[in-house]
């Protein structure tokens, strides 16, 4: 992950190493490592997000039974619902102190992120789906129609006068 943070957080990590190191009292100790460890939990979240957007953009660029208008559309709605929630992590600051509280509001901010994320993931697939079922009706439909086009015509032979006097006249025997 540290590669994927920016020089600034890094910097703000430093920080609050050093400052856990230097530090005098447990005020001031804690204080350090709940900075730090909400950074790293934040970061940790959003690059979840990310990853997760990405897999499911990829899997509506691949599917080639979707419009461009609706990959274009699920791929906006992702990207904003990553973003609403990377805001919404960034927003995280209390309480003051409690580590564990505010890593449990960014996992649940992060677990619905995901889930939205999936959810247009799960509705370009539905809309696959739907696209198939259209093509196989229309193929099912245009084969039920060639089949009785050629029952009609092989009916039609089989009911040309020659062979109705032919039956007819093999009935009164």
């Amino acid at each position: 992950m540290k590669d994927k943070l920016s020089p600034e957080l890094l910097d703000r990590i430093d920080e609050q190493i050093k400052a856990i190191t230097n530090a005098t009292d447990i005020q001031t100790t804690s204080a350090a490592y709940d900075e730090a460890m909400t950074i790293i939990n934040k970061e940790n979240a959003k690059a979840d997000i990310d990853e997760k957007a990405a897999k499911v953009t990829a899997e509506i660029d691949s599917n080639d039974k979707l419009a461009a208008e609706t990959k274009n559309r699920l791929k906006q709605q992702i990207k904003n619902d990553s973003q609403k929630a990377k805001d919404k992590i960034d927003a995280v600051n209390a309480p003051k102190g409690d580590t564990s509280k505010k890593k449990e509001q960014i996992e649940k901010i992060k677990d619905t992120a995901k889930a939205d994320i999936t959810s247009a993931g799960n509705a370009a697939k539905n809309e696959s789906i739907s696209s198939l079922r259209a093509d196989a009706n229309n193929e099912l439909a245009a084969k039920y129609q060639k089949a009785v086009a050629e029952l009609k015509e092989n009916l039609a032979k089989m009911l040309t006068p020659p062979m109705l006097i032919r039956h007819t006249t093999n009935t009164h025997r």
